[in-house]
């Protein structure tokens, strides 16, 4: 413990913004054994006996206590086995791996809520506790569900929110649903990720902590509130489902059969055009538009003429497409 002492009287005058500054580093090992929770305890203990007395220095302590389970006492810690049943992938049970920290801290929280001794001297290997991605830690799937999804799951049916939290979390539903049938209304084209996205900031901006609202439990708020609601799937698999109404669907169908009829009526006058320059270039009076201003009566004779013949090959061809 003397060095622990001297650590301290070097580290004393800093606080933990100056050494960040500082860039300070430390050893895993060191690290380990400084904030190990066991450690800590016996150490606070062996001082509250010495402040107490001679004779209570020698009492270890006045309760009797289990024995404390270390990693010697259990299987070494193997990243490529089952993190919970110690056993390796098989054909049907492929084995995952904590990717995020968000796994990692829903990982250690289980744990805490079970106090499953085993589970946690493993999970002390990893520096951050939280940090379950940092040891590389895998799971199969049934087993994750059993001892990690369950006992969250209990746990959060067990905790009843407040009046408070209720209120809330109504408050954020309202406005949620809201804003989301002014913008279908509007027009637009919503995406389900960016929906849950926005409901989950509103939900914190309303005071509602903790609360994690799926995907599927999402859309079956939009459909029960929202009337005409359509929920579109994306060719690709990785986009997600685009979000209207009906009315917005009949609009795009209508403009899309304009646009149609629209391009019909050029195709019909660009058909006719062509037809006219192929009459032109046929005709025996084509000398007669290069010498305009030889015979001005000719001219005008002829154009009346090919006009004409163009105004009856566009009604020959409407009559065609109708």
């Amino acid at each position: 413990e003397t060095k622990y002492v001297e650590i301290w009287a070097n580290l004393k005058e800093y606080n933990s913004q100056e050494l960040n500054l500082k860039e300070a580093t430390w050893h895993r090992k060191c690290y380990q054994e400084a904030t190990h929770s066991g450690m800590i305890k016996r150490s606070k203990e062996r001082y509250e006996r010495e402040l107490a007395g001679p004779n209570e220095q020698r009492r270890k302590t006045a309760l009797p206590s289990t024995s404390q389970l270390t990693r010697s006492k259990t299987t070494p810690y193997n990243r490529d086995v089952c993190f919970f049943c110690d056993k390796a992938a098989g054909y049907r049970e492929q084995l995952g791996t904590v990717s995020t920290k968000s796994a990692g801290k829903s990982l250690h929280d289980a744990i805490e809520i079970t106090g499953n001794d085993k589970l946690w001297v493993k999970l002390s290997t990893a520096v951050d506790l939280k940090d379950a991605h940092a040891i590389d830690i895998k799971y199969h799937k049934k087993c994750w569900g059993n001892n990690v999804s369950t006992v969250l799951r209990r746990q959060s049916a067990d905790t009843k929110p407040s009046e408070a939290s209720i209120a809330a979390e109504i408050a954020a539903k309202i406005e949620f649903l809201t804003t989301t049938e002014i913008a279908l209304k509007s027009g637009k084209v919503l995406i389900m990720s960016e929906l849950q996205a926005a409901y989950d900031s509103i939900l914190k901006e309303n005071g509602v902590d903790n609360k994690i609202c799926s995907r599927k439990v999402l859309k079956q708020l939009i459909q029960s509130e929202i009337e005409e609601v359509e929920f579109h799937k994306s060719k690709r698999v990785n986009e997600s489902e685009r979000v209207t109404i009906k009315a917005t669907r009949d609009t795009a169908v209508q403009l899309s059969n304009q646009e149609s009829d629209v391009n019909d009526a050029m195709k019909t006058l660009y058909d006719a055009a062509l037809y006219l320059r192929k009459c032109i270039n046929q005709s025996k009076n084509a000398d007669v538009f290069k010498e305009v201003r030889l015979n001005r009566n000719i001219a005008l004779s002829a154009i009346k003429c090919h006009h004409v013949a163009l105004l009856r090959v566009c009604g020959r061809l409407m009559h065609d497409k109708s």
